[in-house]
């Protein structure tokens, strides 16, 4: 047995990518000024002070970064190592850690298989790799911190195994728990990929051992896509907590091919729809409400094609939920779409309600929740139910068609009851989550409940957000469901805690996953940490899309952002110390730190633009404290669209704790 270690390629490829960074290189495809975008100068009566900084903002893009481990990717490979002794890079892109990549040739055309072995041998991971001389096989499933044998064979038999050793990860999972009820309905050969709330993605085997791990991106909104690419998140944050800036198409590796850039970001999900185009739950610009808004991005433009808001469809003090705030009263989690009936699902958790609405038309279909608390205009989209032991859903998520034509969702339970029954809420022990499917008739308007599953678990089970449930193989009689957000106190052994009490101290985190086939549990794993949602999948079968010869791109733009009013005097400008800026093809991006007495002498921040001629924009910026023994130090980040400010130059102001500095830098988008 031969024993390989881990292949060290160029200078190039001993960085560490970071997201958003790169060689400084210009882009010259930054989007032309509309009248839209330079109406929102805010004229002054400012004198004209002409540029006066230096420090041009050059943009960084990752994707140079990238493109430069493909080549020396490329350049090993032309060096014909043999297939006795392949090269193995473990890392290639530097986000993966448990992943690597065999180079190596051979004397004729021929295909294989990869076999990475797992510590029992239904855990072994098994692939193909395609007919070629000249191979770059990409190696899941390693794992942390030990050494893990990978066996490749060819077609003509020859077979060669090497030895791969990984580094220790930082993550790791304390306390989980497996539980295997019925190993002939388990399949082995899928990974279940976890989306941790706590940041990062990482998939476990049917023992709950880390065979991948991921930690830069987003984790609300993960998908698989035909491709045999993952598309998530992107990892740069708009607006706290979770709107994210966009989308990044990725492969196992940790390669990206593209990121999408969004007006007005994303959160929660996105569908590919069969036209292939994306189907985002999105965000208004002005973010004025949050979380009531859809768009359609064309995947080879980024472009918008399509949007839906639902304030059209439906008044926002319609409802009658518990959970609903003005700003997030419809709060949408999850989006699905049924091409025969040319409908989408959407999942409005605060207003307890599965809203399905004709895409064409733009109309509103019907509704599947509790009609209490809706004025009588909307009870006509409204069903009745029928049939025995029938339950409506509260602040559900991740609704979707089971491939029977039933729908199904994950029940959370959040207060069960309207505002206009407040006496009935589930408290204390009452409280209960689960996963229901729901059969109904348009044409009748009725509505069945098919199937359930938690409700018998009672508190233990309980999940009052996040959480999800889908079907495996396509089997109607075969979901996976993921309780994400249990949350348990000893000292008064109690469950009925939400979102908004996770960091109180003494609480137990827990994820609950279970497998549910004809009605039997098949599996249960429990995770030490809160979980979005959780989806199966094999690395090589549905994952198969890494490809070296194709370069990484941005698509879209974040577009016109809003301004606010700031009366600010130039002459008062001091300069900026703890200020970084950078600039890459969508956005602007900067942070600060600065101190402060106490919380109360917090005041808001702003990032400045200021034009040759004194005008200028001002834009929000998000701010957090942390409190130390003698004062407060606030953290600012802000982001400014690169369609904002095109077409023109601009000194890079910011306005902290209520005096403006000068950062130093040029913002110039004439080019």
């Amino acid at each position: 047995m031969k024993k390989i270690l881990k292949g060290l390629l160029l200078l190039s490829l001993l960085t560490t990518i970071l997201w958003g960074c790169g060689n400084n290189k210009e882009n010259k495809e930054t989007p032309t000024p509309t009248p839209s975008q330079t109406d929102n100068t805010q004229e002054n009566d400012v004198e004209a002070v002409g540029l006066k900084n230096t420090k041009v903002l050059e943009v960084k893009n990752y994707f140079d970064d990238q493109a430069q481990i493909d080549q020396g990717l490329q350049a090993e490979l032309e060096k014909g190592y043999s297939f006795e002794e392949p090269f193995v890079i473990v890392n290639p892109y530097g986000k993966s850690p448990l992943t690597a990549v065999a180079i190596f040739s051979t004397d004729t055309e021929q295909g294989g298989t990869i076999l990475v072995k797992g510590k029992s041998s239904e855990d072994d991971i098994v692939g193909e790799f395609a007919k070629a001389t000249n191979h770059i096989v990409p190696i899941y499933g390693l794992y942390p911190g030990e050494t893990t044998q990978v066996e490749l064979t060819l077609e003509d038999g020859q077979s060669t195994t090497v030895e791969v050793t990984t580094d220790i990860l930082d993550f790791k999972l304390e306390d989980k728990k497996v539980t295997m009820h019925d190993k002939n309905s388990y399949d082995y050969s899928d990974l279940t990929l976890v989306c941790n709330t706590n940041g990062g993605l990482y998939m476990v085997d049917s023992k709950g051992d880390i065979r991948w791990y991921m930690e830069d991106t987003g984790t609300l909104g993960v998908k698989v896509l035909e491709n045999g690419h993952l598309i998530a998140p992107s990892p740069y944050t708009l607006r706290p907590f979770y709107f994210k800036s966009g989308l990044i198409e990725f492969d196992l590796l940790g390669k990206v091919y593209i990121e999408y850039a969004i007006p007005g970001g994303m959160h929660h999900d996105v569908f590919e729809m069969p036209n292939n185009k994306l189907l985002v739950v999105s965000d208004r610009t002005s973010f004025e409400t949050v979380e009531d808004y859809l768009v359609e991005l064309d995947r080879a433009t980024g472009e918008v094609v399509w949007e839906l808001d639902m304030k059209d469809l439906i008044d926002p003090k319609e409802g009658g939920s518990l959970n609903r705030t003005d700003e997030d009263w419809f709060h949408n989690n999850g989006v699905w779409y049924d091409e025969e009936t040319d409908t989408i699902l959407l999942s409005a958790r605060h207003v307890d309600a599965i809203v399905a609405v004709n895409k064409t038309e733009k109309t509103l279909k019907w509704i599947i929740g509790d009609p209490e608390g809706w004025s009588e205009e909307y009870q006509k989209y409204f069903f009745t139910p029928v049939g025995d032991d029938f339950e409506w859903q509260y602040a559900q998520h991740q609704v979707s068609i089971l491939s029977n034509g039933d729908i199904l969702c994950f029940d959370n339970g959040a207060g069960r009851t309207k505002t206009t029954k407040p006496e009935e809420e589930s408290t204390g022990d009452d409280v209960y989550s689960r996963a229901v499917a729901y059969r109904i008739d348009e044409d009748a308007m009725t509505i069945e409940q098919v199937w359930q599953y938690g409700k018998e678990l009672g508190p233990k089970f309980y999940s009052e957000w996040i959480s999800g449930a889908i079907e495996l193989d396509n089997d109607p009689n075969n979901i996976w469901v993921t309780a994400g957000s249990n949350l348990y106190n000893p000292e008064e052994d109690s469950y009925d805690y939400g979102p908004f009490d996770s960091f109180l101290p003494g609480l137990i985190h827990s994820a609950n996953i279970a497998q549910v086939k004809d009605n039997k549990v098949v599996y249960e794993l429990k995770l030490d940490h809160l979980a979005y949602r959780t989806l199966r999948l094999s690395p090589y079968e549905d994952l198969y899309g890494f490809d070296i010869t194709t370069s990484g791109k941005y698509l879209g733009n974040l577009g016109n952002q809003s301004t606010v009013d700031v009366d600010i005097d130039l002459a008062t400008a001091e300069e900026a110390q703890n200020v970084t800026v950078s600039l890459d093809p969508t956005k602007m991006t900067l942070t600060a730190s600065y101190t402060i007495p106490t919380e109360d002498d917090l005041k808001d921040s702003y990032i400045v633009l200021v034009k040759e001629d004194g005008s200028y924009l001002a834009f929000e910026t998000n701010q957090s404290t942390v409190e130390g023994e003698n004062d407060v130090t606030v953290n600012v980040d802000g982001w400014v669209s690169t369609a904002n400010a095109a077409g023109s130059a601009y000194d890079v102001y910011i306005v902290l704790g209520g005096s403006l500095y000068n950062t130093g830098y040029q913002l110039d988008l004439t080019k």
